[in-house]
């Protein structure tokens, strides 16, 4: 009788293991699945082309970039590429992205991408990752490392923004982004609505070409507004410097060492053009 028990519970427990493994698998399996590829995707060379890559999903800012919703689109270099798909701030490449061939900052590439079906911004930047590995066959593993950045302190006087309530209408972090009219960079505004300061550095990260860290203090979630900042034409000087605009809202951006995760190239390969 012992034996017979001792047994049933042998299968009662491979049996929950089997169910443990198999909802591994198919959660592994779900999560691969979860970068779906465009259902049309051309790749050329661009030559001297001018027009500003984006992707454009359907929680994304409004945008003067003109790129058609559910879509990647437009010109850059293949480091640009990179970024855009693992979330790497524009103008932080290098330092950031390490390794690989000089041709992914030299060579530019014109890329037409679309989903036929309605997808997010982190569904397109997951997209735009199987693309890279498809047709740039790129590989690549993160190694910890440091970079100069810049850190978010509080400003003499206290912060000037307004603690949310909670009950605001759209909330998130809305930006907007233009081209510089000598199209030598973007000009980019921020409006907060609801949101936490962890959302702010993250998308100050971008207009400063290097990461940004939190280290106010301040908690809880507020609303804000920054105004365009970006070049003026023909010039190294902005419009408004982004230094400015962080201390009217009572804090400041002080430049420091910031801890990341280095992005390393293994391999990578020129497109075959379409």
């Amino acid at each position: 009788m012992k034996r017979m028990t001792l047994i049933g519970a042998l299968f009662c427990m491979a049996g929950a293991a089997w169910i443990v493994l198999n909802e591994r698998q198919i959660r592994a399996q779900s999560a691969a699945g979860e970068h779906f590829r465009f259902e049309v995707a051309t790749i050329k060379a661009a030559g001297s082309e001018s027009r500003i890559f984006g992707c454009h999903g359907t929680d994304s800012a409004t945008s003067a970039l003109s790129v058609p919703l559910g879509s990647c689109q437009g010109v850059a270099n293949a480091n640009w590429f990179i970024s855009e798909a693992y979330d790497i701030p524009p103008g932080a490449q290098h330092g950031w992205i390490v390794g690989g061939p000089d041709w992914l900052d030299t060579d530019r590439y014109a890329i037409e991408a679309k989903s036929e079906s309605p997808v997010t911004r982190r569904q397109l930047d997951g997209m735009l990752q199987v693309l890279l590995h498809d047709r740039f066959k790129l590989v690549f593993h993160r190694k910890p490392g440091q970079i100069n950045g810049f850190a978010l302190v509080m400003g003499k006087n206290g912060p000037k923004l307004t603690k949310a309530t909670g009950r605001e209408d759209n909330p998130g972090l809305h930006k907007n982004t233009k081209p510089a009219t000598d199209l030598s960079g973007m000009q980019t505004s921020y409006t907060g609505v609801n949101v936490p300061l962890s959302e702010l550095t993250a998308g100050l990260s971008t207009t400063m070409g290097g990461p940004v860290i939190d280290k106010t203090g301040l908690n809880g979630n507020y609303n804000f507004s920054i105004p365009f900042v970006g070049k003026r034409e023909n010039t190294s000087e902005f419009d408004l410097s982004i230094f400015t605009a962080i201390q009217d809202l009572g804090l400041r951006l002080v430049s420091q060492k910031v801890r990341i995760d280095v992005f390393v190239i293994d391999h990578v390969d020129k497109p075959t053009p379409d």
